[in-house]
């Protein structure tokens, strides 16, 4: 390291003075550095450097890359599957549709009856994903498929009047209902097998 520093030294005050007669004295040549003694050590250092920072950048390239094509989905798969906020999101649908549709005491009632299981159809299948065992994860997806099948009951007794909005909120309701069902069907029989 000394040599190092005697060299930056000395390249320093050429730079500044060329003609010093105390930095020709030092040198045969016009421009020439003063010889180190460990040149081959010092070569295989800054080879090493080079090298290390060559990789570093290579790595960060491809993790660039790869971090990219992790975060763009291909065309076919825009749509991410996550049945627990598939869930949700009927149960906050049924709740939404439910602040809409007239108010009649038959209304009133089929209302809760209706809430309580949309909402149900969430909270069995968190059960099931959390169950210690497999037939306790059969059994609360059972629950959740009843459940599932307990809103399309309601849904159909809801009387929603001759408002066409409505009426295509209901059947959409109805719709992804069938669909929870069928999810939760293949998701039991693949559990089972």
């Amino acid at each position: 390291m000394i040599g190092v520093a005697e060299d930056i030294i000395w390249w320093g005050e050429y730079i500044k003075n060329p003609k010093s007669q105390v930095l020709k004295s030092q040198t045969k040549f016009k421009a020439q550095r003063p010889k180190r003694k460990n040149k081959q050590v010092l070569d295989l250092i800054f080879a090493l450097c080079f090298l290390l920072g060559f990789s570093v950048l290579v790595f960060l390239y491809i993790r660039c890359i790869l971090v990219h094509l992790m975060n763009t989905t291909p065309p076919s798969r825009n749509k991410i599957f996550d049945f627990e906020c598939r869930s949700r999101k009927f149960a906050r649908d049924v709740r939404f549709f439910v602040e809409k549709v007239p108010y009649t005491i038959s209304n009133k009632e089929y209302n809760k009856q209706l809430i309580r299981s949309s909402g149900s159809v969430g909270a069995n299948y968190i059960e099931a994903d959390e169950a210690l065992s497999k037939k306790d994860c059969i059994k609360h997806m059972r629950i959740a498929r009843k459940e599932a099948k307990e809103s399309i009951h309601w849904l159909d007794l809801m009387d929603v009047g001759v408002n066409n909005d409505l009426l295509n909120e209901q059947s959409r309701l109805i719709n992804e209902s069938k669909e929870l069902i069928c999810i939760l069907s293949a998701m039991i029989i693949n559990l089972t097998q």
